[in-house]
């Protein structure tokens, strides 16, 4: 593999692995590139640009063609970088008689595509913010051929509910007269009468269906990919099968035949549950004629990429969730004939790897949007803070241990067998300080089970060369067991990337990694000069709402590192720590100033009441930089009763879940609430200092406990790291 070129910029390791020869034969089927026809990507590009301009697709002679989702109004407005932005984008590349897809092409289209209209053959370097995330690909059953190449797109029609527009609060009325919820999730029940108004019907006025084949109405063919409903089809839908839900189900598109999971075939789901959470008929906290007043939009992601917990593979999906959201919530404005309107969003998801600076690429698209929007409505957005303080998938390498140990630390990374996914390790250098250039590390000496070993032949080469992105493959006497790299992550901070394959595999796959205990001796240099630490995060890739994932979580295994406390309980602080941390867990998608971040809490255990649950995420309390859990909410009743009770995906059904997920909605509802009362300043916008400040303070939380001698941490308030301001007051479904 060249250790670097123009075209390698503009994408990362993960593409270079998952897209490589290596990785796809590692690939599930909706992972492959050979027969597919759509590619999914997120796209940083100049806001000048013609797909920030323009909603026809962008054609190269030859390569392929770049299509665009439905993209917010003021998409251009929200620049991130130099004049840059990011965009959602589906690459259709032209098809091939004599060979499959493979990653070459698709980076000969991407460079394309950042240079138009330069010439597509001439190799212009990108801009250093300029680049491509590829996702994976779209199936192409979804895909919707006449709305992309549309003149004019169509647009869905929605006629509002007119006893609502009727009864809705007059100007000079306190609060909102309608606060718009959004949900983005997977297997939502959209059908559930627990969304339904006081005169039974939908209260979802839009609802997308990203991995649903596309409509065959002509009319109700309104978005790129997926299929679209509105109130009104909804409502038809239930006019024609309300009395049959798999049939309202598998006539709206979300049950499907396609070989992949469908979540809404069982009796619960992700999204069923956190959906009924966040605007559900339950609890007395809100009257009926509040619950009318809250308008609900809805994503449901495709099945496959929410299966693959890494962060990777479902960035434009997500972008264009977003997008769709602030769009729709405009015209259901319109619809009803007010002004902007108040916009929450939750979105229960996150990943473990990633800068967690803010610098990520899909927090840092979704932070500008929701600050664009900001300046005309009250928009938040709520995610959970993560489920992984106790999985040890977070290190430090402070420099002190740097210090003792010279020039390299070993970083040790415990393999499981009968994994049947990648496994991915980054290693994040501190960010350079400003007029001191941090230099770059030498490639990492790897050893592994069966005295395997491995070093790159091309350390003397780099001496002379600082390419943004070098990368090897991990071959050990012809066999390759994974990639190693080195990239300079969005021109400001060193990642060594480490990526192992599958340790099971099965038919005509290559055999995997094998599994036991990895050695990563790492240079530790850069950071000890700076006198920084060195951040060491595992990607999360088990999956247990989804039992097609097979999945086996890796794991840092310092011998030093305490795991359990003096009483056997789970250890549930750093004190002791040698390399492995539980503070700095934090969802690595929730680290912008925008995010209201929300942990979990036991409501009653043996500690005392609304502790922290033993998984429940947090920052770094020692960090003034680290982003910190704003509030929490009842995750689990008690450790015998773990999870909050919520709807099924059928009428009449319900069921449990645990995790921050849970908890995230019931702080949802509860900002929606305090917009719809006007109990919150609104001219408090999401990107003061610190926008926490005036959110928290309108929401009815408990006093913080006091703390417990399982919480002590020097120097620090460890209790606030994990449930910060508070634990929101109102019961959580039992």
């Amino acid at each position: 593999m060249a250790p670097n070129d123009t075209l390698a910029r503009l994408d990362g390791p993960y593409e270079a692995w998952v897209f490589g020869d290596e990785g796809q034969s590692y690939a599930a089927p909706h992972g492959k590139l050979a027969g597919a026809s759509f590619v999914s990507a997120l796209a940083e590009l100049p806001v000048a640009h013609q797909l920030f301009k323009e909603a026809r697709p962008l054609a190269i002679p030859e390569m392929g063609v770049a299509h665009r989702p439905t993209i917010w109004r003021n998409a251009a407005a929200s620049e991130v970088t130099d004049g840059t932005a990011f965009l959602p984008i589906i690459f259709e590349p032209v098809a091939r008689i004599e060979r499959s897809l493979a990653l070459p092409d698709l980076r000969m289209l991407m460079l394309a595509v950042a240079n138009h209209p330069s010439p597509p053959l001439v190799e212009v370097a990108p801009r250093p913010h300029h680049g491509f995330r590829l996702n994976t690909p779209l199936p192409p059953e979804t895909f919707d051929r006449s709305f992309a190449e549309a003149e004019t797109r169509p647009e869905p029609k929605l006629q509002p509910n007119a006893r609502l527009k009727k009864e809705l609060p007059r100007d000079g009325a306190e609060g909102a007269p309608l606060v718009i919820m959004a949900v983005i999730d997977d297997g939502l029940a959209y059908a559930h009468p627990a969304l339904r108004d006081t005169r039974n019907d939908p209260r979802m006025e839009f609802c997308w269906l990203q991995s649903a084949e596309s409509a065959s109405r002509e009319e109700d063919r309104t978005v790129l990919f997926g299929r679209e409903h509105t109130r009104e089809t909804l409502a038809d839908l239930l006019k024609h099968h309300g009395d049959d839900e798999d049939a309202f189900y598998r006539e709206a598109g979300s049950i499907r035949h396609n070989g992949m999971a469908q979540p809404v075939i069982g009796l619960s789901a992700h999204g069923a549950h956190v959906l009924s959470l966040a605007a559900g008929s339950w609890g007395e906290e809100a009257t009926p004629a509040e619950l009318d007043r809250i308008r609900l939009l809805g994503v449901e992601l495709p099945s496959p990429v929410v299966m693959d917990t890494v962060g990777f593979g479902k960035d434009a999906y997500i972008l264009s969730a977003f997008h769709y959201i602030f769009d729709r919530a405009d015209k259901v404005a319109t619809a009803y004939d007010v002004k902007a309107l108040p916009l929450v969003i939750n979105f229960s998801f996150g990943f473990t790897g990633g800068p967690h600076d803010g610098n990520d690429r899909l927090a840092d698209a979704i932070s500008a949007l929701i600050k664009e929007r900001s300046k005309l409505a009250p928009t938040e957005l709520v995610m959970p803070a993560g489920n992984q303080f106790l999985s040890s998938l977070h290190a430090r390498i402070p420099a002190r241990a740097q210090k003792e140990t010279g020039d390299r630390f070993i970083v040790p990374w415990r393999i499981q067998p009968n994994d049947q996914t990648a496994n991915y390790l980054e290693i994040w250098y501190p960010p350079e300080v400003e007029g001191s250039p941090s230099a770059m590390p030498e490639p990492p000496r790897i050893s592994g089970p069966g005295n395997l070993r491995w070093c790159s032949e091309m350390v003397e080469a780099m001496a002379t060369q600082a390419p943004p992105q070098t990368l090897w493959p991990l071959t050990v006497d012809g066999r390759t067991y994974g990639q190693v790299s080195i990239d300079k992550f969005r021109e400001a901070r060193w990642r060594v990337t480490v990526i192992l394959a599958p340790t099971e595999t099965t038919g005509t796959t290559p055999s995997g990694a094998p599994a036991g205990l990895w050695r990563i001796d790492i240079d530790a240099t850069p950071a000890r000069t700076l006198g920084k630490i060195i951040s060491c995060r595992i990607q999360h890739d088990r999956n247990l709402a989804h039992p097609l994932h097979h999945g086996r979580q890796s794991y840092f295994d310092h011998p030093e590192d305490p795991v359990f406390a003096d009483d056997d309980s789970w250890k549930q602080d750093d004190s002791g720590a040698k390399f492995t941390h539980r503070f700095g867990s934090l969802n690595g998608l929730a680290t912008r100033d925008e995010v209201i971040v929300v942990a979990g809490v036991v409501a009653h255990s043996a500690r005392g009441p609304d502790l922290p649950a033993p998984y429940s995420a947090a920052g770094e309390p020692d960090s003034p930089s680290s982003k910190q859990v704003t509030c929490a909410a009842i995750s689990d009743h008690s450790p015998v009763l773990p999870g909050v009770r919520a709807a099924g995906t059928r009428s009449g059904s319900v069921s449990r879940l645990s995790g921050t997920s849970a908890a995230a909605p019931q702080v949802a509802r509860a900002r929606a609430l305090c917009l719809l009362r006007g109990s919150r300043n609104n001219t408090l916008k999401s990107g003061d200092t610190p926008p926490q400040q005036g959110i928290t303070a309108k929401l009815d939380l408990k006093p913080r406990p006091a703390q417990s001698g399982q919480l002590r941490q020097s120097g620090n308030d460890p209790l606030l790291a994990r449930i910060g301001a508070g634990v929101l007051d109102a019961g959580a479904p039992g």
